[in-house]
């Protein structure tokens, strides 16, 4: 049986964590055999380009005992499956834009169904399940959506409604549930292009949100007059909101790529 997720929590407190100060810092050896931290630290890395976010300290620390740990157990097969996992997030890291976020999407779907690199017997399971959070699938695409796509989409929505004047959103915690649900309900019931655009906001939102404030004011302007933005000051944060999506979801992807980016996978 998998342990649960209140057990690996425990197991964080108790466990001592490994030291990775820097890249070149060994994290085991076995003869002439060295596992250093810029390797295991792979692991890690794929797991953060899957979930489209950054690990806490405690979670890395979690995944860098869990990757020594293996490599105690199997020092040569370790060594190779690490390449492997370097091999992904190289590839991975050089994505940008709709294609990237939609490779993203389909190897989570992978990861979720048991194809990945990491697998159902391994110790890293459960906690790249929690990591990358999946709140729906399509099998017929091979794509998934996940809480840092849905995060995504409600930044966006905010930033929307800021530069209409609207301000920030502003939410209950059953108001956001209702958004989370509203998007859900949109994966479901929409077409291949809204599934592609509800992946292609959340892995590049900080980027998003930095390139907003970074681009002149004619750059501003070009995103504003184009995006499908609903009417200003004209519904509650929750109404302003549920307008965007329910609305052109591909458009408003477009056109942010197009006038805010160009948006890398793994940028942070």
């Amino acid at each position: 049986m998998l342990p649960s997720l209140l057990a690996i929590f425990l197991a964080w407190g108790c466990s001592q964590p490994p030291a990775c100060a820097a890249p070149e810092d060994v994290l085991a050896t076995q003869g002439d055999r060295e596992l250093v931290c810029v390797d295991a630290g792979k692991v890690y890395r794929y797991i953060d380009l899957l979930a489209g976010r950054m690990p806490t300290p405690r979670e890395k620390t979690k995944m860098l005992s869990s990757v020594q740990s293996r490599w105690n157990d199997d020092p040569e097969g370790t060594s190779t499956w690490l390449a492997e996992v370097g091999e992904v997030v190289k590839t991975l890291e050089g994505q940008k834009g709709i294609s990237g976020a939609e490779m993203r999407s389909k190897l989570v779907f992978q990861a979720m169904e048991g194809k990945g690199l990491i697998t159902q017997d391994d110790e890293l399971w459960e906690i790249q399940k929690f990591r990358i959070s999946v709140w729906a699938r399509d099998s017929d695409e091979e794509l998934a959506l996940t809480e840092a796509d849905i995060e995504g989409w409600i930044f966006y929505a905010s930033l929307c409604r800021e530069v209409q004047g609207g301000g920030a959103l502003r939410l209950s915690v059953s108001d956001r549930q209702q958004l989370y649900n509203t998007l859900k309900d949109r994966w479901t019931s929409g077409s291949r292009a809204d599934l592609t655009a509800l992946v292609a906001v959340g892995p590049y939102w900080s980027q998003a949100r930095r390139g907003w404030r970074n681009a002149s004011y004619e750059k501003q302007q070009a995103w504003i007059a184009e995006a499908p933005l609903p009417p200003p000051m004209t519904a509650t944060s929750l109404g302003y909101a549920d307008a965007i999506y329910t609305g052109d979801l591909s458009r408003h992807v477009a056109v942010l790529h197009d006038k805010i980016g160009p948006f890398f996978l793994g940028v942070d």
